[in-house]
């Protein structure tokens, strides 16, 4: 965090809920802080892309918004792809932006309500 004459450390946490809501669909919530605690927040269920096992998009609401945000799930990780960088004018502060964040993937935790639990 920068207050204006420094920077001071802060620690932070992002954050991936994931909860599958049908056989191709999941329900994820992503939060987001990046420099200067800028932030980035988004929810909604994404949809696994048609014929690939191991990616799944979210195309929030309104649909006039053209933000599509991809979760790509791989062996040890799990990874966001904002196709065209459209979701971060719409979900983010102005440092901050969802693509190439990446969570390791690790085992199953306790069900929480959100995010900001």
């Amino acid at each position: 965090m920068f207050d204006g004459e420094r920077w001071e450390p802060l620690e932070v946490d992002d954050c991936l809920r994931i909860r599958r809501v049908g056989a191709n669909q999941l329900e994820l919530e992503v939060q987001l802080v990046a420099a200067n605690a800028h932030l980035c927040s988004i929810d909604g269920v994404a949809s696994r892309l048609r014929g690939v096992e191991e990616i799944y998009e979210l195309r929030p609401e309104p649909a006039d918004e053209p933000c599509q945000l991809r979760l790509v799930v791989g062996a040890e990780r799990l990874e966001l792809v904002d196709v065209e960088h459209q979701c971060r004018q719409y979900y983010c502060g102005a440092r901050a932006g969802f693509d190439g964040v990446s969570f390791a993937r690790t085992e199953r935790r306790p069900a929480r309500h959100g995010c900001a639990d």
